[in-house]
């Protein structure tokens, strides 16, 4: 009897064992369970964050020390993808600005040369009325020279046309070459410091030649001083020499032209009035264009309508500028240049 109980209390203590490990070892696993649980839950949500295009989403610090390190290692993978997307947008941005910015630049120039394709057609068309003028009438002279008996005088006065003819022509190419070679960097211009009394006295004496076929009077007025400036003397005769005949071309017959020379702190100021016929208001937008020589109404239209253009020109390639206001019975062109420094 003593055995038997001996042996049930044994397998009771025995069932009591096994009981209480497999009790303990359930309350473990659940710990464990538990404790593996919210740190694979926290990683799987932060994969699909990441895949979802959530960069910025990080695994917190609150995990066992088991996860402490893969969180950590994630949390930085997480950081260097996100820095490269943020540095892609950075260049893809920079790249479309750049591609926008380019794309202006073509239409811009590909505007530019289509204003240039219509110029050149408009420029050959104007060539082509500017010669064919004095061509045609060329030809006519030679025409009717060769018609028939003619007196020494009457084949004088033809020669003389023709020679006429032929200096306007000449004229006329000079200025178109002049032009070409201008807007290709052809011209070149011998700088140095001048005194631009001693070319407006040049090109004054030149205007009077061209006055006292029509005239006029120019009254001149220059500073007692020296006006120094930095340029190409020859160059600035030929645009103040081009501006007087324009004031000589358009004056009424027997008035007077007013040349005025005055100086600034920081430029040179040259006027020249003139009375006669204004410009209409709707033709003063393009007195400095090619081939432009104002209404019949104003009365000469002789010349190639290129002396403006040129004289503007050769002012601007000196850093100075050309203005011109006009009304009835008064003209005004204003020439500036900037004072040698």
């Amino acid at each position: 009897m003593r055995t038997n109980r001996l042996e049930s209390g044994l397998v009771l203590f025995v069932l009591s064992v096994v009981g209480t490990a497999i009790l303990v070892s359930a309350l473990a696993g659940a710990r464990l369970v538990g404790a593996l649980t919210r740190p694979i839950h926290d990683l799987i949500a932060a994969t699909r964050a990441i895949g979802d295009g959530d960069l910025g989403h990080r695994i917190g610090n609150d995990h066992p020390k088991e996860f402490a390190g893969l969180a950590r290692q994630f949390n930085r993978t997480a950081s260097q993808l996100e820095a490269q997307r943020l540095e892609v947008q950075e260049r893809q941005a920079g790249l479309e600005d750049t591609i926008s910015r380019r794309t202006a630049e073509l239409e811009e120039a590909n505007e530019r040369l289509q204003r240039l394709d219509r110029m050149r057609v408009l420029f050959l068309a104007d060539i082509s009325h500017e010669l064919r003028t004095p061509l045609t009438v060329l030809r006519g002279e030679a025409e009717v020279a060769l018609r028939g008996v003619r007196s020494s005088e009457e084949h004088r006065e033809t020669l003389v046309r023709v020679v006429q003819l032929a200096q306007q022509m000449g004229r006329l190419v000079e200025d178109l070459l002049f032009l070409g070679r201008a807007e290709v960097g052809a011209v070149r211009f011998e700088m140095q410091p001048l005194e631009l009394e001693d070319v407006v006295e040049i090109a004054l004496a030149d205007a009077e030649i061209l006055a006292d076929e029509r005239e006029l009077v120019i009254d001149a007025h220059l500073p007692d001083g020296p006006v120094r400036v930095e340029g190409d003397a020859g160059r600035l005769s030929q645009a103040l020499v081009t501006i007087l005949d324009n004031a000589v071309k358009y004056s009424s017959p027997g008035g007077r032209i007013a040349v005025e020379l005055s100086r600034t702190e920081i430029e040179a100021c040259l006027r020249v009035v003139n009375g006669g016929p204004g410009i209409p208001k709707a033709d003063l937008p393009f007195v400095f264009n090619r081939f432009y020589r104002g209404r019949a109404e104003r009365g000469s239209t002789d010349g190639s309508g290129l002396g403006l253009p040129i004289a503007k020109w050769i002012v601007d390639a000196h850093g100075g500028r050309v203005d011109l206001a006009s009304e009835e019975g008064r003209t005004v062109v204003t020439l500036q240049l900037p004072l040698r420094g």
